[in-house]
């Protein structure tokens, strides 16, 4: 079963969006329907340029849910933003190493550097 929580989040002095996708359980090619049907629309539809993607409760990935990331990475990246990866286990981190995203240990510190190089 996979579990998303979703927050979209106005950094106070650089205007920054930022939307955060926490996912917990198991991503796999039973359940990206969620991501496909409304995540990926929602991150279209509203242009957001920025994802954090927060793996500190996802248990599993497969690789069809490998690509369901690349695929949220896609469109973020289509609106000319960047996604950032943090509290990724090692062995989620390594099955999304090729796709190079930005990562950092906590939303915070990811918070953090958005705002410091980017002038908050």
């Amino acid at each position: 079963m996979l579990k998303i929580d979703l927050e979209y989040r106005k950094l106070k002095r650089s205007k920054k969006e930022i939307l955060f996708i926490r996912l917990g359980g198991n991503l796999n090619k039973n359940n990206i329907n969620k991501i496909h049907n409304y995540i990926i629309p929602v991150i279209k539809k509203h242009k957001i340029e920025n994802v954090i993607l927060n793996l500190k409760k996802l248990k599993s990935m497969d690789q069809v849910g490998v690509q369901t990331i690349f695929l949220i990475k896609y469109a973020v990246k289509a609106n000319g933003g960047n996604i950032y990866l943090c509290n990724g286990c090692d062995e989620l981190s390594f099955k999304l190493k090729h796709l190079h995203l930005k990562g950092e240990s906590s939303e915070a510190r990811l918070i953090k550097n958005l705002g410091v190089r980017n002038g908050i």
